[in-house]
């Protein structure tokens, strides 16, 4: 699969996820943010989707457009996983 193919996939993925959040919200519409804020962010985390798709495709992994799709669904879980596994670093002298 080409990258751009890929990354594609990732997107549709990411759009996805998006249109599950967009049906929660209908239910609680009082959760959301305004309108310029969440489109932003809508279009940022979709595009980390694809983007997610692609970096994986570059580092070899062998993909297909079901796997496409999922790793795009997935960017807000798999970020929100690799910055809940950073070292907590104690404050310390600059030395």
């Amino acid at each position: 699969m080409s990258g751009i193919g890929a990354f594609w996939w990732g997107l549709f993925g990411g759009i996805i996820a998006e249109a599950l959040t967009w049906y929660k919200d209908r239910l609680n519409p009082t959760t959301a943010l305004p309108w310029r804020k969440y489109w932003a962010a809508t279009i940022i985390m979709i595009l980390i989707g694809g983007g997610l798709v692609l970096m994986y495709q570059q580092s070899g992994a062998g993909l297909n457009p079901i796997l496409c799709v999922n790793i795009g669904a997935s960017a807000p879980l798999i970020i929100a996983a690799l910055t809940s596994i950073a070292p907590k670093v104690p404050p310390g002298n600059v030395n």
